[in-house]
């Protein structure tokens, strides 16, 4: 409550009084040169998490009072640093020995540390006193203490995402502040430092079972990267090791079953370049085309076509999936699914066959040959490739299978959990 009651008094005085007038002020400049929790007791680690919070606040606030006539006076920036700075050696005698195992008093310290110097960095718009902050962090060798503070509690939120934030605000070329001369290496060392924190988090949350649908905002980014990578890189996902290519599977499933419809978008567009990119390989694979120099399969690809066979289940319940979405009667995102239903009907002809089957037994007797019908209307034209045109005139003839089944009233209803019926194409 004091802290948030501090911050808006800033920000009030900043909006009447103005900046100039509120910097010179005997009280203002105390502030600047004595943020420490004897001054300040928030600052300590006896406030909760919730109130820990706007600690990012206030040193915003800080950081702009100081900035305001601050120059290249590293002298006197690194004075204000004082408090942090002693926080940090403090802090590294105690995380950085192997030996030693840190209470939840030094978690909170953590925490705090890293909301602060965030608040600190944002307004740093200037490439001399941001240079000037990143220099105190990488120089005094404080960036591998928050990075031994995400080995130590990577299953920690209230941790990482605070350090993780940190992070994300100093690799942020805001108004071009990381720009620096040809000869500086600063650009180089942050993307060095950003590159030890993301690989050391992800190898601890690796081994966390996580259900992505529950974090929306992971979630996004998850399938936001997964998207990216499999428009322009799909021979990167390709040449992963079994493991994490089944994972991806195993996560477009249940993306495909997400209620979010921007997940299931991109879901589907994944899909849609993982399964085009097999089918192009199988056609490798049986590709009569006189020089098999120009168009050969490599020993890569064809692990991974071995590794698509054995989990080929996982494409059939997401075809299964999907086309149980085009029979529901709230079908959402038509033209996004329609283009790996496609190929994945190409893929699996046996297993689409017994699907069709499946669906037109359910339906009543006197309506069996009508859905039949619909069925062999439905890949009329469709010829046997994953060209453009070819999925836009699938995606013509689904609208028109659709609009007739919706207008079949149904008796029964299609389940989605149809196992496996047929052999696969691969």
């Amino acid at each position: 409550m004091l802290l948030s009651f501090i911050n808006r008094k800033i920000i009030t005085n900043l909006k009447f009084w103005g900046l100039r007038k509120l910097a010179r002020l005997e009280e203002v400049q105390f502030m600047l040169t004595h943020h420490t929790s004897d001054h300040f007791p928030f600052l300590g680690t006896s406030s909760s998490l919730n109130e820990m919070r706007c600690r990012t606040m206030f040193y915003t606030s800080l950081s702009r009072l100081l900035m305001f006539d601050l120059g290249e006076d590293e002298e006197r920036f690194y004075h204000f640093l004082t408090p942090l700075t002693n926080q940090f050696e403090s802090l590294g005698n105690i995380l950085m020995d192997t030996k030693c195992f840190p209470n939840d008093e030094v978690k909170k310290a953590i925490i705090g540390l890293a909301r602060d110097l965030r608040g600190l960095a944002l307004p740093l718009n200037a490439r001399i006193q941001y240079t000037m902050l990143f220099e105190w962090l990488y120089y005094t060798d404080y960036l591998p203490i928050l990075l031994r503070a995400v080995e130590l509690w990577a299953h920690e939120p209230a941790i990482t995402t605070p350090v993780l934030k940190l992070f994300a605000e100093l690799v942020h070329c805001r108004t071009q502040r990381l720009a620096g001369n040809v000869s500086s290496p600063m650009g180089i060392l942050l993307f060095r430092e950003a590159s030890k924190l993301i690989c050391i988090y992800g190898n601890r949350i690796l081994h966390l079972e996580v259900d992505l649908l529950e974090y929306p905002k992971l979630a996004s980014s998850y399938y936001n990267l997964l998207n990216c990578l499999s428009q322009d890189h799909v021979t990167y996902l390709a040449a992963l090791e079994p493991r994490a290519f089944v994972y991806i599977l195993e996560s477009l499933t249940k993306g495909l079953a997400a209620l979010d419809s921007a997940i299931y978008i991109s879901c589907c567009t994944i899909l849609d370049s993982i399964v085009s990119y097999i089918f192009k390989q199988l056609q490798l694979k049986i590709s009569t085309f006189p020089n098999k120099k120009l168009r050969r399969l490599t020993r890569e690809n064809s692990q991974f076509l071995k590794v698509v066979e054995l989990n080929s289940d996982l494409l059939q319940s997401m075809m299964s999936s999907l086309l149980n979405n085009v029979l529901a009667e709230d079908c959402r995102n038509q033209w996004s699914m329609s283009r790996p239903l496609l190929v994945l009907i190409l893929l699996y002809e046996d297993y689409y066959r017994s699907l069709k089957e499946t669906i037109i037994r359910s339906q009543p007797v006197e309506k069996q040959q009508t859905m039949a019908q619909w069925f062999e209307d439905l890949m009329l034209g469709i010829e046997r490739n994953v060209s453009s045109k070819n999925k836009e005139k699938f995606t013509q003839n689904l609208s028109t299978f659709r609009r007739d089944v919706v207008n079949l009233p149904k008796s029964t209803t299609y389940s989605s959990d149809h196992h496996h019926l047929g052999h696969s194409a691969i």
